[in-house]
């Protein structure tokens, strides 16, 4: 049996109904929640509201915190909250919430950063760390696969734990790095950008739904949206 319930996560802008088993296993309402708001399992802050309203971004009425985690990893969460359809579930990042958007923020321009000499890239450039190191020049340096064409669904992975599922929009060199990048507008809210990249913008994303990933990381193939939730 199903259970409609709306998801909300302040600091990634993101409001959905979801169409979830009421008796899926506490790992696997995580992870689902994990896929619609970008915050991983151990960042999550539950709260249960009994209507998705919503009053100058904020829900109407009483809170229920929920506990994280409630029960064991295979106990059904869903069932046991007594959530029923057209509940909100509130997801709060335990990391730090985003600066409100009328806070004016700074950023410093990619040619000052580049020119200061006690920062972190300067440092990995001196001792050859990270894409600097010369296993990542030759990783650069990697040709683009013929499968990867804008348009094709694919899903981004650094390992088995948590892949990330979207379209290809954009195949070719970056001016943040050398090398062949793939541009991906994720399904969910799960990405770094909206397809602008240190003031270059390489395609067009909603916030927070856009990544440029290296081909390694991107398998080709005819993925589902969303883990075929149901979505409106």
């Amino acid at each position: 049996m199903a259970v409609r319930v709306w998801v909300h996560a302040p600091s990634t802008h993101t409001l959905g109904e979801r169409v979830w088993p009421r008796d899926a296993a506490w790992d696997e309402v995580c992870a689902r929640i994990e896929r619609v708001t970008g915050v991983p399992p151990a960042a999550q802050r539950l709260s249960l509201y009994a209507s998705h309203d919503l009053r100058d971004g904020q829900p109407s009425g009483a809170a229920r915190a929920l506990p994280t985690p409630p029960l064991a990893p295979d106990a059904a969460p869903l069932a046991a909250w007594g959530v029923q359809d057209g509940m909100l579930l509130r997801v709060d990042d335990a990391r730090g919430a985003a600066l409100p958007d009328d806070v004016e923020k700074y950023e410093m321009s990619d040619e000052a950063y580049a020119a200061r000499r006690d920062s972190v890239r300067a440092f990995k450039q001196a001792h050859q760390l990270g894409r600097f190191a010369p296993a990542a020049a030759a990783r650069a340096a990697e040709p683009a696969r013929a499968d990867l064409v804008v348009g094709a669904r694919c899903e981004v992975a650094r390992d088995a734990s948590f892949a990330r599922r979207g379209t290809i929009a954009y195949v070719g060199p970056a001016a943040f790095a050398p090398g062949t990048w793939v541009g991906v507008v994720y399904d969910e809210p799960v990405g770094k950008n909206d397809g602008s990249v240190q003031g270059e913008r390489y395609f067009t994303a909603r916030p927070h739904h856009g990544g440029m990933v290296r081909p390694a990381m991107v398998t080709v193939g005819d993925f589902p949206e969303d883990w075929s939730d149901e979505e409106r």
